[in-house]
């Protein structure tokens, strides 16, 4: 019988994600779009810099797990487009960040994908 090792630390990420924009979106009894400007008041900050705050909150919630058990490259930068792709949904971040992480994904594995052509 094989012995298989399940990784635990990226599944309790996502309870934590959840958990954590539950929790945020509960105290400010508000729907998620305004969580940065309930949160920009509390501190005095502007609404964008309050959703970036959240939104690299929440990445390094969900990817520092994913870094501590030294997960390989591809689940790694699929998780973050997919992360990236909800906080977009949700209004936290513009669309122009998700697509600079993808093109600079894109150009990162087709210089690798380079070196295996004939």
């Amino acid at each position: 019988m094989l012995k298989t090792r399940r990784n635990r630390w990226p599944g309790l990420a996502l309870v934590a994600l959840v958990a954590f924009v539950a929790s945020a979106s509960t105290a400010a009894a508000l729907p998620f779009n305004e969580v940065p400007e309930a949160m920009g008041s509390a501190l005095g900050v502007s609404t964008d810099i309050a959703s970036l705050m959240l939104a690299c909150g929440i990445l390094f919630a969900v990817l520092m797990p994913m870094a501590m058990v030294k997960m390989k490259p591809i689940p790694i930068a699929a998780t973050t487009t997919l992360v990236l792709a909800l906080l977009v949904g949700v209004g936290w971040l513009p669309v122009w960040v998700l697509l600079v992480v993808i093109m600079m994904a894109a150009a990162t594995f087709a210089s690798f994908a380079k070196g295996f052509g004939g």
